[in-house]
C-alpha cells in the first residue's frame, strides 16, 4: 500500500468489497491511528483536570500518581491510606458553578435563525437533545479542557440525495444533527490557511465503542473516524492492523468541525489550556495534605503502649484486661503524640483553600470564612465574571459556527445567531426592599414599568412577562372600575327622593 493512499484508491477497495489494511510494519506517519505532537502537547494536563472531575474513586485508581507514597511506607498502610482518601472536589464544583450560572437563562435562537433549523433544535442530536442540554454540555467542556469540537455530521445517501432541494432532503428524513467532540479524542488534525483563516484539512478522531458479541457478551471497538473535505473514512483496529470499513461524501466542501474555545479571542488554533488547571494543582496539593492530615490524625489518637523491663510473653493488653508485672523494676506506660503536627496541617489545608478562594472561586467553594471589604469582593467577581463572559463569547461564537454548517447542509445561506446569557447575578430582592420598591410606585416617585424591569431582573416575575399586556389589562380593569363608580353615582341621582329626606 503507498504512503500517499487517496481517496480514490480507498474508494475503488471498497467497491471491490475489499477491505484496505494497514499492518504493524507500516510506518506510524502513514496510519490514521497515528497521534499527532499537538495532541500529545495537550493530552497531559487535561488528564489531570478530567481525573479530578470524575472524582475519588479515579483519584484512587490512579494510586501514587496523585497520592505518593511515604518514604519506606509499607505496601499494606499504603493501600490503607490510599482507601481512605477523599477528594474535596473544587473542580467539579467549579465546572457545575459556572455552567449554572451561565445557563441561569436558556440560550435563544434569534429571529433570524431559519424556521427549518429551529425545529431541528428540538431535538439537535437526533438523540432527543434539545439545543438548550446540548449548548450545556458543550459549555462544561470547554471549562474542562479548553475548547472542544461540535461535529455536524448527516446522513450517507446518494449523490442525488445529498444535493437535493431542503424539500426533497426533508422528504428523505434526513437532516443534519450535532454532537460533541472531546478534545483529546482529536488525535490528529491538519489545517492551512486560506484568506487568512485556518481550514481543516484533516481529523481523525478516536472512538471506543461497544458492540454485541455472541447472545449475551460484548466488545470493545476501536475506530479512528477520519475526515477530510468533501467526505470522510471510517478505520476500526484489529489487533495491530487497522482495516478501512467505511467511507462517504459529503454536500458540505469543508470538514464540519467547528472549534468552540473557552477563550475566543485565543491566538492558537487548536491548542488551548484548561482554564481551571492552577485550580486543578491546588486541589490536588488539598487532596494530598488531607490524606497526611487523616493519617496523623488516625496515630495521634491511639496511644501506643510502652513496657520496659518485662518479657513481651507475660503481658496481656486490652480495653478489659489489667497488666501485671512480676519484676518490680518493670514498668508500663502510654506513649500519645502531643499534636503538633496536626494543628500544623490543619493551617496548611485552610492555606490551600484560601488559595483556591484567591483563585476567584470564592462563591463555589463551601465552609470558607474570609473576610474581605465590600470593594474586595466586588473586584473578585467582577474578575470572574470577566472570565466567564469570554467564555459564554466562546460558546456563542461556536454555536453560530455551528448553525453555518447545519444551513450549508440544508442549502441554506445562513444559519442565523443565538444569544447566550451574560448576567450571571440576579438582583437579590428581599420582602422587605419588594414592599419599599410598591411604596414608592403607589406615591408615583417610580414608574410602574420601572418596578417590573426591577422584579424581571430580581427574578420575582418570570421571564416571560409582558409588560404591554399587563398594562392593558390594568388599563381595562381601571375603565371598568370608574364604568361601575359613574354607574353606582347616576343611580343614586335618579334614585327618588323620600319624604323624610326633603
Amino acid at each position: 500500500m503507498p504512503n500517499d493512499y487517496t481517496p480514490a484508491l480507498r474508494r475503488a477497495a471498497l467497491e471491490q468489497d475489499a477491505r484496505i489494511q494497514i499492518g504493524p510494519g507500516s510506518s506510524a506517519s502513514d496510519r490514521a491511528d497515528y497521534h499527532s505532537s499537538l495532541w500529545r502537547e495537550q493530552v497531559d494536563d487535561l488528564k489531570v483536570v478530567r481525573d479530578l472531575y470524575a472524582g475519588t474513586r479515579t483519584m484512587i485508581a490512579e494510586g501514587e500518581k496523585y497520592l505518593p507514597a511515604h518514604p519506606k511506607e509499607d505496601s499494606d498502610d499504603y493501600r490503607r491510606r490510599l482507601a481512605r482518601a477523599k477528594l474535596f472536589n473544587a473542580v467539579a464544583r467549579t465546572v457545575a458553578g459556572f455552567t449554572g450560572m451561565v445557563f441561569r437563562k436558556s440560550p435563544t435562537l434569534q429571529d433570524d435563525v431559519p424556521p427549518a433549523i429551529v425545529e431541528h433544535a428540538q431535538n439537535i442530536d437526533l438523540r432527543g437533545q434539545a439545543l438548550e442540554i446540548f449548548a450545556r454540555g458543550v459549555f462544561e467542556e470547554i471549562v474542562i479542557a479548553g475548547h472542544c469540537f461540535i461535529h455536524v455530521d448527516a446522513p450517507v445517501g446518494s449523490d442525488d440525495e445529498v444535493n437535493g432541494s431542503l424539500a426533497q432532503i426533508a422528504a428523505l428524513g434526513r437532516r443534519p444533527w450535532w454532537r460533541i467532540v472531546r478534545k483529546d479524542s482529536v488525535i490528529n488534525a491538519q489545517w492551512e490557511y486560506q484568506a487568512g483563516r485556518p481550514v481543516l484539512t484533516r481529523v481523525v478522531i478516536h472512538e471506543e465503542d461497544t458492540e454485541a458479541d455472541g447472545t449475551y457478551g460484548e466488545r470493545k471497538v476501536d475506530r479512528y473516524r477520519e475526515l477530510v473535505p468533501g467526505g470522510g473514512f471510517l478505520w476500526e483496529r484489529d489487533g495491530d492492523t487497522l482495516m478501512l470499513v467505511g467511507e462517504w461524501t459529503s454536500s458540505v466542501p469543508e470538514i464540519p468541525m467547528v472549534p468552540v474555545y473557552a477563550n475566543p479571542n485565543n491566538p492558537d488554533f487548536l491548542q488551548s489550556i484548561p482554564p481551571l488547571m492552577d485550580l486543578a494543582w491546588e486541589n490536588i496539593e488539598h487532596y494530598q495534605v488531607r490524606s497526611d492530615h487523616r493519617h496523623a490524625l488516625g496515630f495521634a489518637s491511639i496511644p501506643l503502649p510502652v513496657f520496659i523491663g518485662q518479657a513481651r510473653k507475660d503481658i496481656e493488653w486490652g480495653a478489659n484486661r489489667a497488666i501485671f508485672l512480676p519484676d518490680p523494676n518493670a514498668k508500663a506506660m502510654l506513649l500519645e503524640s502531643s499534636g503538633t503536627s496536626i494543628g500544623e496541617s490543619r493551617q496548611e489545608l485552610k492555606d490551600i483553600e484560601l488559595r483556591m478562594t484567591a483563585l476567584g472561586l470564592q462563591h463555589l467553594v463551601q465552609g470558607q470564612s474570609v473576610q474581605k471589604t465590600a470593594e474586595e469582593d466586588r473586584n473578585q467577581r467582577t474578575e470572574v465574571w470577566s472570565s466567564l463572559a469570554a467564555m459564554a463569547r466562546g460558546l456563542r461564537d461556536g454555536l453560530e459556527n455551528a448553525l453555518q454548517v447545519h444551513a450549508a447542509y440544508l442549502g441554506l445561506p445562513d444559519g442565523g445567531r443565538i444569544e447566550v446569557n451574560k448576567d450571571f447575578d440576579a438582583l437579590s430582592i428581599s420582602p422587605q426592599m419588594a414592599a419599599q420598591l410598591l411604596a414608592m410606585q403607589e406615591r408615583g416617585v417610580l414608574a410602574r414599568e420601572t418596578l417590573w424591569d426591577i422584579l424581571i431582573r430580581g427574578e420575582v416575575l418570570p421571564e416571560t412577562f409582558d409588560a404591554i399586556e399587563e398594562s392593558e389589562r390594568l388599563d381595562a380593569s381601571a375603565m371598568a372600575e370608574i364604568t361601575r363608580t359613574m354607574a353606582v353615582l347616576r343611580a343614586q341621582e335618579e334614585a327618588p327622593v323620600g319624604e323624610d329626606e326633603e
